[in-house]
């Protein structure tokens, strides 16, 4: 008996691991969004997630939902827990225009049902969630106290920092004052994030700590102070904080922080540089996660700016097991990009078909004209678009267009992104078009190491030399008013 017994035990202890092994695989599963709808007689409602390589691609659109009606999202687990937008474009009837307004969601362990007026979509009233979604009640809650305290904190900071008698009553009362507030705050949001600690939102309160100003400084050694502050303030070991859009807007403000407007474009160049540096040494410490993390947002932010310096500077790191990015491989790519790509280098040579079935070789293309311009782009990309536009209006409304060919490569080459390049390139007749099937892993795209887009390249024609490589329709335009 005492041995069925201890059998018995035994079988009880397995069963209750499986079912909490089971129950912890259950709780990472999709989840759904359902918006009911009011206060305007039809709107057209998207989804999108706030982070990742997709932030800001919506999940899902309908088109259109009718006052009264629900509409339901489904969340793929590979992007929870995370915060997303939920976006409305309606008619507003009071004033007579088309309108829209957003509402941010976090989805983590439940799904989320909310009721809605899109009008009044940014009064925390008007915002109904039901009674068992933790996440969004609290964070809704949270952020009302929240902006209450900053808002008297700012006040403080204002008065302090424009005060001309430091050495009077009234000033030394401010700051202490100030400074007892930002250390009632900080507490108070370890308070609230001890509290909510089973929560996603929770891992997102510290983002709103205020770094303390030590006003006895001169300025330059204030802004160090308080840059050091601010940084202090993050646990680089929560790898939770990556997946919120919160920590993004934290990145960006710590990055702005080492921007000034006087600067010249090198020093600009010299002060982001060393703002990503300085923020991925610190990441090091902390989770390879949060530090791999790091090394891909300034790799995008360098890569958007075009900011050779800082590509460069991220090699330092790439090999480094504490700091594993997912965009090593495209980093790498860019660094051979900027060796091999260079103004006096000869231009990638490559065979091509265009829309009108005729083969191109990029060597002997556009002999006519003195210069070439190669842009390889894609119709799915919002940036492609601005520049897309601003360089054909340029490229027909001016005496230029007789000075270089273009050749628009298209890298597009999903069926969403297909159709739309195909309805694009009809308002853009006087450039020759093609698509270069693979997309990033295409031959063009590999021989002019693309990881992003558009990329632009000017070709002299007669030698097939790369004699530009502007980052925008400005550069080129720049470019052919001196040439």
């Amino acid at each position: 008996m005492i041995q069925i017994k201890s059998f018995a035990k035994l079988l009880v202890a397995l069963v209750l691991v499986f079912t909490t092994v089971s129950c912890q695989s259950q709780g990472i599963q999709d989840r759904t969004v359902t918006v009911y709808l009011r206060g305007v007689s039809m709107a057209r409602v998207s989804f999108s997630p706030l982070t990742g390589s997709n932030a800001y691609k919506p999940i899902k659109v309908f088109e259109q939902v009718q006052n009264g009606q629900n509409v339901t999202f489904t969340i793929k687990k590979e992007l929870i827990p995370s915060d997303f937008q939920l976006r409305f474009d309606y008619f507003d009837v009071n004033s007579g225009k088309p309108s829209a307004s957003e509402q941010r969601i976090f989805v983590n362990k439940q799904n989320v049902n909310l009721n809605i007026n899109p009008i009044y979509a940014t009064i925390a009233d008007s915002v109904i969630f039901s009674d068992n979604d933790k996440e969004n009640k609290i964070y809704q809650q949270f952020s009302i106290q929240n902006q209450s305290i900053k808002e008297n904190i700012g006040l403080i900071q204002m008065v302090l920092s424009k005060y001309d008698d430091k050495n009077s009553s009234f000033y030394k009362e401010g700051l202490k004052e100030y400074k007892q507030r930002i250390k009632q705050h900080a507490d108070w949001l370890k308070q609230q994030a001890k509290e909510h600690k089973d929560l996603f939102v929770s891992h997102t309160f510290v983002l709103q700590e205020v770094p303390e100003i030590d006003f006895s400084l001169d300025e330059k050694a204030r802004k160090n102070a308080m840059l050091e502050n601010y940084i202090n303030i993050i646990d680089f070991k929560d790898t939770l904080l990556t997946h919120s859009f919160d920590y993004r807007k934290w990145l960006d403000n710590f990055v702005s922080m080492h921007f000034d407007r006087s600067y010249t474009a090198v020093q600009t160049d010299s002060a982001l540089v060393s703002a990503g540096r300085k923020l991925i040494e610190r990441a090091k410490t902390g989770d390879p996660v949060v530090c791999g993390k790091m090394l891909d947002y300034f790799f995008e932010g360098y890569e958007s700016m075009g900011m050779e310096s800082g590509i460069q500077m991220l090699a330092e790191h790439l090999n480094n097991p504490k700091c594993p990015a997912t965009k090593k491989e495209a980093i790498i790519k860019r660094i051979e990009g900027i060796s091999n790509l260079k103004i006096g280098t000869t231009a990638p040579d490559f065979d091509i078909t265009d829309t009108e079935n005729s083969s191109i070789n990029f060597h002997n293309f556009g002999k006519s004209k003195p210069y070439k311009l190669l842009m390889i782009w894609s119709a799915d990309c919002e940036h492609c678009q601005e520049v897309t536009q601003q360089l054909y209006m340029f490229y027909t409304n001016s005496h230029v267009s007789s000075k270089f060919d273009v050749l628009a490569v298209s890298i597009d080459e999903t069926e969403t992104e297909i159709p739309k390049w195909e309805s694009n390139i009809k308002d853009l007749p006087k450039w020759t078009h093609a698509l270069s099937k693979g997309g990033l892993l295409s031959q063009v795209a590999k021989m002019y190491y693309v990881v992003s887009t558009p990329v632009l390249v000017i070709v002299d024609t007669e030698s097939n030399k790369i004699v530009g490589l502007p980052k925008t329709a400005r550069d080129v335009a720049m470019f052919f008013s001196e040439n």
